[in-house]
């Protein structure tokens, strides 16, 4: 239990160094967007539903909150 949050701690820390305030994005928007530049391939709401745990409708919304930042 301590190394997951371990992890998890340098996870978010990660995240926010590389996303300082970035837009006023959550963890997971932060999270999607870090991944989605590291890997330059573009991913749809399945493959976020499948990687962060979440629902299609969080999903979905995710994906147009970061459409109408221009991310």
């Amino acid at each position: 239990m301590r190394g997951y949050l371990e992890r998890k701690t340098r996870e978010r820390e990660e995240i926010e160094a590389e996303t300082p305030g970035e837009h006023g994005l959550n963890m997971r928007q932060a999270a999607i967007l870090r991944d989605a530049s590291k890997s330059g391939e573009p991913f749809g709401t399945k493959a976020m539903e499948t990687e962060y745990g979440v629902a299609y409708q969080t999903a979905r919304l995710d994906v147009m909150i970061l459409e109408e930042l221009g991310l």
